[in-house]
């Protein structure tokens, strides 16, 4: 497959000496596989053996597609947008039959940031649905079924921010954290607690856990803080979220590769023998561990 993927996006990416932009490349032929994106049916067609399908529409199944014209690129990227898959028509030709042309094109299709084999079709950028497979997509092909089902992949990790020990000092209640793939630099109260930052396939989060040693004992500031940010504990305290909003972000401040999270909202557990704020947000787009390029966490 990567074979394959390498091959045809070398063939679409470039144009050859020979050839020119809008100059026929090839036919586009009818399909009777059924495609799916995200369990939804989508229109596709056949080149070469290999399915493609519309890339403008993928905005329809939850996708951003935004288009550069300077640059002339395709950009398409997996996101947490409400999708409105339209009712796909059962194809009138009989599978092979040739539909028209494509053409050369100098587009450049990225898939999540990655290039990916692409066509021209009478104006529309069709890509290579098995390919998708090589950018992390799952791509389930079922013979006797016919049919073809593309996955966007879920990418929940987790991030250890701060790992938390013993302090001799009392904490001040305020923190910073500042992490890149190559450093990462923490200033004020950040080791008096263990933090990770979390994406879980739809909510991004951040986790403190204080456990029961010398340095909970004198946490108490940062503690405090929280607790005043707070809309809901074990106790069956609650308030609306939203309440608590121009608060947190008068105090919390979180970015991730420079875009700035909102609607912070601040919730407390604790156990036997430690003490949890979990922090919930908007405004950051799903992303892939290996996309995070900086991370910047305070407390104030």
């Amino acid at each position: 497959m990567k074979k394959l993927f390498l091959v045809l996006a070398a063939a679409v990416l470039t144009v050859s000496a020979h050839a020119r932009v809008g100059d026929i490349a090839g036919t586009y032929y009818s399909t009777d596989i059924v495609t799916s994106l995200n369990g939804a049916a989508i229109s596709a067609i056949n080149i070469g053996g290999n399915t493609l399908i519309d890339a403008e529409a993928m905005v329809d199944y939850g996708f951003t597609v935004t288009w550069d014209s300077g640059a002339r690129i395709l950009d398409i990227r997996a996101a947490s947008t409400t999708p409105h898959p339209p009712a796909v028509q059962i194809p009138v030709h009989s599978a092979g039959a040739a539909l028209g042309h494509y053409y050369h094109t100098d587009i450049i299709t990225l898939l999540d940031g990655s290039a990916i084999a692409a066509y021209n079709i009478g104006g529309r950028t069709f890509l290579h649905a098995e390919a998708m497979a090589e950018l992390g997509y799952r791509v389930a092909w079922d013979a006797s079924a016919r049919t073809l089902a593309v996955t966007t992949p879920t990418p929940a990790f987790t991030l250890p921010l701060s790992t938390g020990a013993a302090q001799n000092e009392e904490a001040t209640g305020a923190f910073s954290i500042r992490w890149t793939p190559e450093l990462i630099a923490r200033s004020g109260d950040a080791e008096y607690f263990t933090s990770i930052l979390g994406f879980d396939g739809q909510q991004w989060y951040a986790h403190l856990a204080f456990y029961q040693n010398e340095g909970l004992f004198r946490a108490g500031a940062l503690l405090n803080l929280l607790d005043e940010l707070k809309y809901a504990d074990v106790t069956g305290y609650f308030r609306p979220a939203e309440e608590t909003y121009p608060l947190t972000a008068e105090h919390i401040s979180l970015t991730v590769n420079g875009r700035e999270a909102r609607e912070i909202a601040v919730s407390r557990s604790q156990g036997n023998g430690h003490v949890d704020f979990t922090l919930t947000f908007t405004g950051i787009p799903p992303l892939k561990q290996g996309d995070l390029r900086e991370v910047v966490f305070t407390v104030k």
